[in-house]
Protein backbone atom coordinates (compact mmCIF):
# COMPACT_ATOMS: atom_id res chain seq x y z
CA UNK A 1 0.00 0.00 0.00
CA UNK A 2 1.37 3.43 -0.87
CA UNK A 3 2.32 6.01 1.74
CA UNK A 4 -0.29 8.37 0.29
CA UNK A 5 -3.06 5.82 0.86
CA UNK A 6 -2.04 5.08 4.44
CA UNK A 7 -2.08 8.80 5.30
CA UNK A 8 -5.59 9.39 3.98
CA UNK A 9 -8.11 10.32 6.65
CA UNK A 10 -11.45 8.59 6.80
CA UNK A 11 -14.68 10.54 6.34
CA UNK A 12 -15.30 10.05 10.07
CA UNK A 13 -11.92 11.59 10.97
CA UNK A 14 -12.54 14.50 8.60
CA UNK A 15 -15.95 15.09 10.18
CA UNK A 16 -14.56 15.11 13.72
CA UNK A 17 -11.72 17.40 12.67
CA UNK A 18 -14.17 19.85 11.09
CA UNK A 19 -16.36 20.00 14.20
CA UNK A 20 -13.29 20.79 16.32
CA UNK A 21 -12.39 23.88 14.30
CA UNK A 22 -13.13 27.29 15.86
CA UNK A 23 -15.36 28.08 12.85
CA UNK A 24 -16.49 24.88 11.11
CA UNK A 25 -17.94 25.12 7.61
CA UNK A 26 -21.56 23.91 7.69
CA UNK A 27 -21.51 23.02 3.98
CA UNK A 28 -18.50 20.77 4.58
CA UNK A 29 -20.21 19.19 7.60
CA UNK A 30 -23.31 18.44 5.51
CA UNK A 31 -21.20 16.88 2.76
CA UNK A 32 -19.31 14.72 5.25
CA UNK A 33 -22.51 13.60 6.99
CA UNK A 34 -23.88 12.43 3.63
CA UNK A 35 -20.72 10.39 3.06
CA UNK A 36 -20.46 8.81 6.51
CA UNK A 37 -20.66 4.99 6.44
CA UNK A 38 -23.32 3.51 8.69
CA UNK A 39 -20.74 2.01 11.05
CA UNK A 40 -19.25 5.47 11.61
CA UNK A 41 -22.62 7.08 12.21
CA UNK A 42 -23.03 4.78 15.21
CA UNK A 43 -19.73 6.11 16.61
CA UNK A 44 -21.03 9.68 16.80
CA UNK A 45 -22.90 9.95 20.08
CA UNK A 46 -21.89 13.50 21.01
CA UNK A 47 -21.68 16.68 18.92
CA UNK A 48 -20.37 19.89 20.47
CA UNK A 49 -20.92 22.95 18.29
CA UNK A 50 -21.00 25.51 21.10
CA UNK A 51 -19.47 28.92 20.36
CA UNK A 52 -18.55 28.03 16.77
CA UNK A 53 -19.92 31.20 15.10
CA UNK A 54 -22.51 29.15 13.21
CA UNK A 55 -25.52 30.74 11.54
CA UNK A 56 -27.23 27.39 11.00
CA UNK A 57 -27.06 23.69 11.81
CA UNK A 58 -26.46 21.09 9.10
CA UNK A 59 -29.82 20.37 7.42
CA UNK A 60 -29.01 16.66 7.49
CA UNK A 61 -28.07 16.55 11.19
CA UNK A 62 -30.93 14.07 11.51
CA UNK A 63 -28.76 11.47 9.77
CA UNK A 64 -26.68 11.16 12.95
CA UNK A 65 -29.26 8.81 14.39
CA UNK A 66 -27.15 7.59 17.31
CA UNK A 67 -26.51 11.09 18.65
CA UNK A 68 -27.20 11.33 22.37
CA UNK A 69 -25.82 14.76 23.23
CA UNK A 70 -25.94 17.89 21.07
CA UNK A 71 -24.78 21.31 22.23
CA UNK A 72 -24.99 24.27 19.86
CA UNK A 73 -25.43 27.22 22.23
CA UNK A 74 -23.89 30.68 21.82
CA UNK A 75 -24.03 30.89 18.04
CA UNK A 76 -26.17 32.87 15.58
CA UNK A 77 -28.45 30.01 14.59
CA UNK A 78 -31.88 31.20 13.46
CA UNK A 79 -33.56 27.88 12.72
CA UNK A 80 -33.53 24.28 13.91
CA UNK A 81 -33.90 21.91 10.94
CA UNK A 82 -36.91 19.58 10.87
CA UNK A 83 -34.52 16.64 10.58
CA UNK A 84 -33.71 17.10 14.29
CA UNK A 85 -36.75 14.91 14.85
CA UNK A 86 -34.83 11.90 13.54
CA UNK A 87 -32.48 12.01 16.54
CA UNK A 88 -34.65 9.71 18.63
CA UNK A 89 -31.71 8.67 20.84
CA UNK A 90 -30.95 12.27 21.85
CA UNK A 91 -30.91 12.77 25.62
CA UNK A 92 -29.33 16.24 25.90
CA UNK A 93 -30.03 19.21 23.61
CA UNK A 94 -28.90 22.76 24.34
CA UNK A 95 -29.49 25.48 21.74
CA UNK A 96 -29.59 28.46 24.10
CA UNK A 97 -28.24 31.91 23.29
CA UNK A 98 -28.98 31.93 19.57
CA UNK A 99 -31.51 33.72 17.35
CA UNK A 100 -34.04 30.90 17.00
CA UNK A 101 -37.61 32.07 16.48
CA UNK A 102 -39.43 28.76 15.92
CA UNK A 103 -39.18 25.28 17.41
CA UNK A 104 -40.12 22.68 14.80
CA UNK A 105 -43.00 20.30 15.52
CA UNK A 106 -40.55 17.46 14.97
CA UNK A 107 -38.99 18.31 18.34
CA UNK A 108 -41.74 16.11 19.74
CA UNK A 109 -40.06 13.03 18.25
CA UNK A 110 -37.17 13.28 20.72
CA UNK A 111 -38.86 11.01 23.21
CA UNK A 112 -35.62 10.06 25.00
CA UNK A 113 -34.71 13.69 25.69
CA UNK A 114 -33.94 14.36 29.35
CA UNK A 115 -32.44 17.87 29.19
CA UNK A 116 -33.61 20.65 26.86
CA UNK A 117 -32.57 24.30 26.99
CA UNK A 118 -33.64 26.88 24.42
CA UNK A 119 -33.29 29.97 26.63
CA UNK A 120 -32.09 33.33 25.31
CA UNK A 121 -33.59 33.10 21.84
CA UNK A 122 -36.53 34.73 20.03
CA UNK A 123 -39.03 31.90 20.35
CA UNK A 124 -42.66 33.02 20.45
CA UNK A 125 -44.42 29.66 20.67
CA UNK A 126 -43.82 26.22 22.15
CA UNK A 127 -45.34 23.53 19.89
CA UNK A 128 -47.93 21.20 21.40
CA UNK A 129 -45.79 18.26 20.31
CA UNK A 130 -43.37 19.06 23.09
CA UNK A 131 -45.73 17.14 25.34
CA UNK A 132 -44.39 13.96 23.75
CA UNK A 133 -41.11 14.43 25.65
CA UNK A 134 -42.28 12.35 28.59
CA UNK A 135 -38.73 11.53 29.72
CA UNK A 136 -37.76 15.19 30.06
CA UNK A 137 -36.29 16.04 33.46
CA UNK A 138 -35.03 19.61 32.92
CA UNK A 139 -36.63 22.22 30.63
CA UNK A 140 -35.35 25.79 30.29
CA UNK A 141 -37.04 28.26 27.93
CA UNK A 142 -36.39 31.57 29.70
CA UNK A 143 -35.69 34.89 27.97
CA UNK A 144 -37.73 34.38 24.85
CA UNK A 145 -41.01 35.85 23.57
CA UNK A 146 -43.26 32.95 24.52
CA UNK A 147 -46.86 33.96 25.09
CA UNK A 148 -48.39 30.64 26.12
CA UNK A 149 -47.41 27.39 27.78
CA UNK A 150 -49.22 24.53 26.02
CA UNK A 151 -51.49 22.23 28.02
CA UNK A 152 -49.41 19.32 26.79
CA UNK A 153 -46.70 20.12 29.36
CA UNK A 154 -48.88 18.15 31.74
CA UNK A 155 -47.36 15.06 30.11
CA UNK A 156 -43.97 15.93 31.62
CA UNK A 157 -44.44 13.46 34.45
CA UNK A 158 -40.67 13.07 34.96
CA UNK A 159 -39.85 16.80 34.88
CA UNK A 160 -37.95 18.12 37.89
CA UNK A 161 -36.80 21.61 36.78
CA UNK A 162 -38.94 24.03 34.73
CA UNK A 163 -37.75 27.59 34.12
CA UNK A 164 -39.76 29.90 31.81
CA UNK A 165 -38.63 33.28 33.10
CA UNK A 166 -38.82 36.59 31.25
CA UNK A 167 -41.30 35.78 28.52
CA UNK A 168 -44.80 37.09 27.77
CA UNK A 169 -46.72 34.27 29.42
CA UNK A 170 -50.13 35.29 30.76
CA UNK A 171 -51.36 31.98 32.15
CA UNK A 172 -50.08 28.84 33.82
CA UNK A 173 -52.13 25.91 32.48
CA UNK A 174 -54.06 23.73 34.94
CA UNK A 175 -52.19 20.75 33.53
CA UNK A 176 -49.10 21.82 35.45
CA UNK A 177 -50.65 19.95 38.35
CA UNK A 178 -49.80 16.70 36.57
CA UNK A 179 -46.06 17.32 36.83
CA UNK A 180 -45.92 15.76 40.27
CA UNK A 181 -42.13 15.19 40.24
CA UNK A 182 -41.43 18.90 39.74
CA UNK A 183 -38.94 20.25 42.29
CA UNK A 184 -38.13 23.74 40.95
CA UNK A 185 -40.48 26.03 39.04
CA UNK A 186 -39.65 29.61 38.09
CA UNK A 187 -41.89 31.82 35.98
CA UNK A 188 -40.50 35.22 36.99
CA UNK A 189 -40.88 38.25 34.74
CA UNK A 190 -44.05 37.35 32.85
CA UNK A 191 -47.64 38.63 32.72
CA UNK A 192 -49.26 35.91 34.82
CA UNK A 193 -52.32 37.06 36.74
CA UNK A 194 -53.36 33.84 38.46
CA UNK A 195 -51.78 30.74 39.97
CA UNK A 196 -53.98 27.70 39.21
CA UNK A 197 -55.33 25.66 42.13
CA UNK A 198 -53.70 22.59 40.59
CA UNK A 199 -50.34 23.92 41.78
CA UNK A 200 -51.22 22.19 45.05
CA UNK A 201 -50.66 18.80 43.41
CA UNK A 202 -46.93 19.48 43.13
CA UNK A 203 -46.11 17.98 46.50
CA UNK A 204 -42.43 17.49 45.60
CA UNK A 205 -41.95 21.17 44.79
CA UNK A 206 -39.08 22.70 46.74
CA UNK A 207 -38.60 26.08 45.03
CA UNK A 208 -41.35 28.22 43.51
CA UNK A 209 -40.60 31.71 42.20
CA UNK A 210 -43.09 33.90 40.37
CA UNK A 211 -41.92 37.42 41.14
CA UNK A 212 -42.58 40.32 38.75
CA UNK A 213 -45.95 39.20 37.40
CA UNK A 214 -49.55 40.41 37.85
CA UNK A 215 -50.66 37.93 40.50
CA UNK A 216 -53.23 39.26 42.97
CA UNK A 217 -53.95 36.20 45.10
CA UNK A 218 -52.10 33.20 46.52
CA UNK A 219 -54.39 30.15 46.20
CA UNK A 220 -55.11 28.04 49.29
CA UNK A 221 -53.82 24.97 47.45
CA UNK A 222 -50.25 26.26 48.00
CA UNK A 223 -50.68 25.06 51.59
CA UNK A 224 -50.38 21.48 50.25
CA UNK A 225 -46.79 22.09 49.13
CA UNK A 226 -45.27 20.64 52.28
CA UNK A 227 -41.78 20.25 50.77
CA UNK A 228 -41.54 23.91 49.76
CA UNK A 229 -38.29 25.49 50.96
CA UNK A 230 -38.17 28.72 48.94
CA UNK A 231 -40.96 30.88 47.55
CA UNK A 232 -40.91 34.34 46.00
CA UNK A 233 -44.15 36.27 45.35
CA UNK A 234 -42.60 39.76 45.28
CA UNK A 235 -43.34 42.42 42.67
CA UNK A 236 -46.92 41.37 42.06
CA UNK A 237 -50.33 42.84 42.95
CA UNK A 238 -50.85 40.77 46.09
CA UNK A 239 -52.53 42.68 48.92
CA UNK A 240 -52.95 39.89 51.46
CA UNK A 241 -50.77 37.04 52.64
CA UNK A 242 -52.83 34.17 54.08
CA UNK A 243 -51.97 33.27 57.67
CA UNK A 244 -51.39 29.62 56.80
CA UNK A 245 -48.50 30.66 54.52
CA UNK A 246 -46.62 32.12 57.48
CA UNK A 247 -47.24 28.90 59.39
CA UNK A 248 -45.62 26.78 56.70
CA UNK A 249 -42.08 25.60 57.40
CA UNK A 250 -40.53 27.50 54.48
CA UNK A 251 -36.81 28.25 54.81
CA UNK A 252 -36.91 31.40 52.67
CA UNK A 253 -40.06 33.36 51.76
CA UNK A 254 -40.12 36.70 49.93
CA UNK A 255 -43.53 38.31 49.64
CA UNK A 256 -43.60 41.99 50.54
CA UNK A 257 -41.32 43.61 47.95
CA UNK A 258 -43.48 45.96 45.89
CA UNK A 259 -46.73 44.31 47.03
CA UNK A 260 -49.33 46.18 49.02
CA UNK A 261 -49.35 43.59 51.79
CA UNK A 262 -51.50 43.42 54.87
CA UNK A 263 -51.86 40.43 57.17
Amino acid sequence: MSKVATNMKSVYELFIAETEKPEPDVDILESLIDRLPQEDIYKITELNLTKKKLDKLPDNIGNLTNLQKNGCSSNKISEIPDSIGNLTNLQYFCCSNNQISVLPDSIGNLTNLQYFSCSFNKISEIPDTIGNLTNLQEFFCSYNKIGEIPDSIGNFTNLQYFFCENNKISEIPDSIGNITNLQRFSCNGNQISEIPDSIGNLTNLQQFSCYSNKISKIPNSVSSLTNLQYVNFSYNYIDKIPKWLNDMNIFSMITNNNNNIFY
